[in-house]
Parts: C-alpha cells; structure tokens; sequence
C-alpha cells in the first residue's frame, strides 16, 4: 500500500522534471522540486515517521513483555546490564531510568504497575527487597552476631 503510494507519487511528479540537459548556467535546475513534489515528500516523511514510531513502540512493548517474563522469574526488575539469558534488556532496564522523564506516562504507569525501581541505591533501592532477600539478609546477620 505505501510502495504504490510512493510509486503513484514518483510517476506524478516525474511530469514535472524536465530531462537533463546540457547547460552552461550553472544556475539551471535539472530537477525542480514543484509545489506537489514538496507535499508529496511530506507526505513520504510523516508515513515514514509514522513508520519508525510504530516499530519503536513494538520494540518498546516486547522489551517490557521480556521485564514481565524477568520479574516473574527472579522476583525484580533489575536487570543486570550484561544478563546473557536477554541480551539488551539490562541495558534497557538501565536506559528507562535515564529517559523517566521524556517517558509516556502510558509507559511509565506499565513500568510503575510492575513496581520498577527507578532510582538505585548501591546497586538497590532502599527498602525495596523481596521477602527471600530479606530472610537471607538476616540468616547471615545472625551468623555475625
């Protein structure tokens, strides 16, 4: 459907390029862009952006689907940055915290519904372990003591 539109728009605008020709004004214009030509290349640019936004949100949605799968797993969400099971999720995790504030509150609220630690603190936020860490945290206190 977009390849016959770019092609439909390709075809009209070729009517408005003249051949080339040989010429001595360096000023001459071998291929104009017309008033169509420039709305059709807005219209490729707006299809395009539409494009790259839509496999963005793809990418975006599976990464999250693969933080779903992790916690599920391991009980949080904090991937480390080179976890070989996923590649690139660790440095997915770690890139969501950078761009908080540039996030969709759409995406923010799916992270924020999975409880995702967005600020670290030596390696954990405060506060933040699961009851099995806990249990383990006090299991080697009380060997100390």
């Amino acid at each position: 459907e977009f390849a016959e539109f770019v092609e439909s728009v390709a075809v009209a605008d070729a009517n408005a390029i003249p051949s080339a020709t040989a010429s001595t004004d360096d000023t001459a214009t071998i291929c104009p862009i017309t008033e169509a030509s420039s709305v059709s290349l807005d219209i490729i640019e707006g299809c395009i952006k539409h494009r790259q936004a839509v496999v963005n949100e793809n990418k975006w949605r599976a990464h999250f689907n693969q933080l779903v799968e992790f916690k599920r797993k391991y009980g949080h969400c904090n991937v480390p940055q080179r976890f070989k099971e996923i590649p690139g999720l660790g440095r997915w995790v770690s890139k969501q915290r950078e761009v908080k504030s540039n996030l969709s509150n759409e995406r923010s609220n799916a992270l924020d519904s999975i409880e995702f630690e967005w600020i670290l603190k030596g390696g954990r936020k405060i506060g933040t372990e699961t009851e099995a860490e806990k249990a383990k945290w006090w299991a080697h206190f009380n060997q100390l003591v």
